[in-house]
């Protein structure tokens, strides 16, 4: 069943309306929570809109993802222990390591996997935000499903 407007609720959804001190308590803690929630709303699309514009860059300029290469190769050496002698190079670069054409790095390949990971859970986090705002600024609650029935 839809419920077209507030005022008609199903019988078993409807709340007693409380009088006095608990009733104004009551109205003040759900437009409190009402208020989390518009902050939470602002705050979730504000971190989505982040997450978009930082893989929209890291698509235009894709050397971005150098640094985090270059924070790999300092923890964890990855390159000294993969690559052969005959290609490291001693000097230039931020890195240690010349840049030619055949530039094969395995820092590079695990920093570019580190920003994608880094940008999906930063997504799903700015998702969860979004998910507990509109609950709490819905007026009557998230919609239950159940009762709806399934389409």
């Amino acid at each position: 069943m839809l419920v077209d407007a507030p005022d008609q609720r199903p019988d078993d959804l409807k709340q007693p309306e409380r009088q006095g001190f608990w009733g104004v308590l009551d109205q003040t803690a759900a437009s409190l929570a009402r208020i989390a929630g518009l902050i939470l709303l602002l705050v979730g699309v504000w971190a989505a809109v982040q997450v978009l514009g930082e893989a929209w860059e890291l698509y235009r300029h894709p050397d971005r993802v150098s640094r985090f290469a270059d924070a790999v190769e300092q923890g964890t050496h990855i390159d000294r222990a993969l690559l052969p002698a005959n290609r490291r190079a001693t000097t230039t670069g931020e890195s240690g390591y010349a840049a030619t054409g055949d530039d094969f790095r395995p820092s590079h390949i695990l920093g570019w996997a580190l920003a994608i990971i880094l940008l999906l859970v930063l997504g799903r986090l700015a998702y969860w935000i979004l998910l507990a705002g509109s609950s709490l600024a819905h007026p009557t609650g998230w919609p239950d499903r159940r009762r709806q029935g399934k389409r």
